[in-house]
């Protein structure tokens, strides 16, 4: 509804919605961060003390079950399943939506109607500007929900087990699989801001706007001194 963006692009909604992207994950998360601790281990080998320190359930979460169970499906609901959920509906409604556009466009153009041909033979059209720029979006769309559906949707998963199974699953598994998916989570932030970099001009030159001149700034030479010199 382009007649709407002012409307529904307005900078009251934009503040709100970043606001509460930041609010949210908090509150959501909330309970989990009571749920874990760090618990300290003294072990002995070879007639030497070694000190360990590993993730462990918090007591109160050992000694209520249902209560754990309720933290564990509140994480695997609302912070993983749901979003990619809302993720993959958003992207897939956008890609929609551009090859909807690109069609439209050809249809406007008459590409469709009238193929070029040359020699008797038909070659294909080379693409414009706008559909390259289509493309890359819609690769850069694919490539980020790819990555996103892969480390978190089998936390998701995995947290929601846990709050079915109970704290036997948690203490078996997460010891030996939670770092590895927490890694996997911060490799999908990385690669996702390489992918941003490379395939959104717009995000390049807003990041060049917010960081470029301040690292010039810092090797810029000083400026010449007013100094009046009198020849005779």
């Amino acid at each position: 509804y382009p007649e709407k963006n002012h409307i529904l692009c307005s900078e009251r909604r934009c503040t709100l919605a970043i606001g509460l992207s930041y609010l949210l994950p908090v509150v959501l998360c909330a309970p989990t961060y009571f749920t874990f601790t760090i618990t300290r281990q003294e072990i002995t080998e070879n007639n030497e003390k070694y000190i360990l320190y590993h993730t462990d359930l918090n007591d109160v979460f050992k000694r209520d079950k249902t209560l754990l169970k309720i933290n564990f499906w509140i994480y695997a609901v609302f912070i993983k399943l749901l979003p990619c959920c809302i993720l993959t509906a958003i992207s897939c409604w956008l890609i929609y939506t551009l090859f909807k556009a690109k069609k439209r466009k050809r249809i406007l153009h008459g590409h469709d109607c009238h193929p070029l041909t040359q020699n008797g033979k038909e070659t294909r059209r080379k693409a414009s500007k706008a559909e390259r720029r289509a493309d890359r979006t819609t690769k850069m769309l694919v490539a980020v929900l790819f990555l996103f559906l892969v480390t978190e949707f089998p936390q998701g998963i995995f947290a929601l087990l846990i709050g079915i199974k109970g704290k036997d699953l948690f203490l078996q598994c997460y010891q030996l699989y939670g770092e590895i998916m927490d890694i996997l989570a911060l490799i999908n932030g990385a690669i996702n801001f390489i992918l941003y970099c490379c395939m959104n001009r717009m995000f390049r030159a807003t990041f060049g706007q917010l960081f470029k001149h301040k690292i010039l700034a810092q090797w810029a030479p000083a400026p010449p001194s007013e100094i009046h010199t009198s020849y005779v």
